[in-house]
């Protein structure tokens, strides 16, 4: 993954999936996470990237893809839409990587789709 160039809706998941991943850890469990609760988690910034909701709708089910292909996400057994977040995400990503992002992207949704 490292070396895999990321879209915007890409890092966004990553950043996502890495929060998961931290809230899991604090409470002792393992992070899983569905299709709906990502989709509803980049949804937010849909204004920002297109107007187009089928467009963005391929970009997400894109970004979840390359999360399988690299090993990020791991389908759950038995369970279609429920995926379990690699433990190895917090070695790609830290959590000085998490804080710089997050305000980027925080004030990325905050402005304006006509601002942006």
């Amino acid at each position: 993954l490292r070396t895999s160039p990321l879209t915007f809706i890409d890092s966004v998941l990553l950043l996502y999936l890495r929060q998961q991943l931290a809230e899991a850890d604090a409470r002792g469990n393992r992070a899983v996470v569905a299709d709906a609760e990502m989709a509803e988690a980049l949804a937010i910034y849909e204004k920002n990237l297109s107007t187009d909701r089928a467009g963005f709708n391929r970009r997400v089910a894109s970004a979840v893809q390359k999360m399988k292909d690299n090993h990020i996400l791991t389908r759950l057994s038995g369970q279609e839409d429920r995926h379990e977040v690699s433990p190895a995400l917090k070695l790609l990503f830290s959590a000085e990587d998490v804080s710089q992002l997050s305000a980027v992207y925080r004030q990325l949704r905050e402005t304006p789709a006509a601002e942006a």
